[in-house]
């Protein structure tokens, strides 16, 4: 699960949770989530990374949207 505290209610954060939902639903389906990866054909360390990381373009939308 993630680790990092974005603002609440943040493209990020939504993101991060989302992230979160996935990999809760495949552990409910008794799928780990290199099964779960390999399934959707995403590389295992993609979401890894994701977690260290969020996408730049997730970032910008909430620069974005704090400027309106």
């Amino acid at each position: 699960m993630s680790k990092r505290k974005p603002k609440e209610g943040s493209a990020e954060a939504s993101f991060l949770q989302r992230l979160d939902s996935v990999e809760a639903r495949g552990k409910k389906l008794g799928l780990t989530m290199p099964q779960v990866t390999a399934g959707a054909g995403v590389a295992r360390a993609t979401p890894e990374r994701w977690r260290r990381k969020v996408p730049q373009s997730v970032l910008l939308m909430d620069k974005l949207e704090a400027f309106l």
